[in-house]
Parts: structure tokens; sequence; C-alpha cells
């Protein structure tokens, strides 16, 4: 079996962390290493990570998520990259089904899936939900449901730091730009939580990086094409 590098970036986390990690370390797809990397946090994060045998724990002062994200992809060993935000689950066969998915395919080479939402508080639905979706399992392009292989990161790089709320999306479009072929599965592989820390933040920074974002992919495009006249 070929090993799968679980990549948990975590600030402030403890009172989700554990629930993460269970859902990695409880895959029925073995082997996976845990790589998780502390960008700074002041709460119980470090004592929750490192009460796991599983979990290689590293620690880095606050520097971003995508910053994160690049220090845990340094230490990665495995063939495979798969993302998981601190306070996300994933369904215990996820890596199977992607991990199988990717060995059948071997044109694609980063590959999502369906998530759904859940929360444990009264909550009403955030404005950044779209109805339809709520209380419906749907794809998502998001890091929790991320799964590539590692060589993917040598053609495309790391994340951006530069982008401070969504690196993951921009990276998604440097690698559409490439040319990499993506896919999703159509089958709940994650479940979502959405909780009062995440809501707050997202729609106006986040749509300030969407469009650089996407200012950045017209660019890259618009080069490409004048280099084949």
């Amino acid at each position: 079996m070929r090993l799968v590098s679980a990549l948990i970036a975590v600030y402030n986390a403890e009172q989700f962390l554990r629930e993460a990690i269970e859902s990695v370390v409880h895959q029925s797809y073995q082997p996976v290493e845990v790589i998780l990397v502390d960008d700074g946090s002041t709460d119980g994060t470090p004592q929750i990570a490192r009460s796991y045998s599983q979990v290689h724990y590293f620690h880095q002062s606050n520097l971003g998520v995508a910053a994160a994200r690049n220090a845990a992809l340094a230490h990665a060993s495995g063939e495979f990259v798969a993302l998981l935000d601190a306070d996300d689950v994933w369904t215990l066969d996820k890596l199977e089904i992607q991990i199988e998915y990717l060995n059948q395919t071997s044109e694609v080479d980063v590959v999502f899936a369906h998530e759904k939402f859940f929360s444990e508080q009264e909550m009403e639905k955030p404005s950044w939900i779209r109805d339809e979706i709520w209380n419906e399992s749907h794809p998502a392009y998001v890091p929790s449901t991320l799964v590539t292989r590692k060589t993917v990161f040598e053609k495309i790089g790391n994340f951006d730091l530069n982008y401070k709320t969504s690196p993951e999306t921009e990276w998604l479009f440097r690698a559409k730009d490439m040319g990499i072929k993506i896919e999703v599965v159509p089958k709940v592989l994650l479940l979502r939580r959405i909780h009062n820390q995440n809501v707050s933040h997202i729609p106006q920074k986040q749509m300030m990086d969407r469009m650089r974002t996407l200012r950045a992919s017209v660019k890259r495009q618009k080069s490409r094409n004048l280099e084949k006249i």
C-alpha cells in the first residue's frame, strides 16, 4: 500500500482537534502519516496533538495557514497528500475511496469529494452558504476534501503566502491553468463543521483573495495565448 501524508494546519483548535485527528488515524486505508503544524496556538492544541503517537507534531510562530500547510508539506514523505482543516471530520472510508480512484485513473492527479455541513450548536444558516446546499450533500472544492499526488506540488509549487484566507483556491487555479486533471468523487467523504469561529471572517476577506486569484488566472491564460501566436 502507498503511503498517504495527511496534513493538518492548526491554530487554536482545541475544541475540535481531537475529533479531526481521530477521523484520520482510524481511516480504513493504511498506511497514513499524520503531520500536524501548529501555527502558534495559545490554547491546548499542543497537548492534544502530542497525546497521539501517530501524529508528527511541529510548531511555528503564527504565520498563517499557507505557511503552515507548506511546512507540513516539507515534512511529508507519502506518495499522496491529503489536507484536513482542524475543525472538519473525514468519513472513515475517505482515503480508501479517493486513493482507489487515483490509482484507477492515472490521468487524474487531484481529486475532491462531496461534503455535508453539520453543527453541534443551534445556528442559523450562515449567509455565505447557499440555501440549496445547507441541508444537502454537494461537491466541495475545499481543502478538507483534497487528495493529490505529491508530485503535483513539484509541478505547481507550494501555497502562496500572499493569500491569507484561501491559499488553496489560488493553488487550485494554478493547477487548472497548467492542465492538471481534477475530478470529484460523487460521494460524501467530508463532514464540514459550521461554528461561530468560521463564519464571520469569510465573505469580505475571501472575496478579495478570490478576485486576486481570478485576475492572476486570466493573466496566465493571456500570457500562454500570446506564446502560441
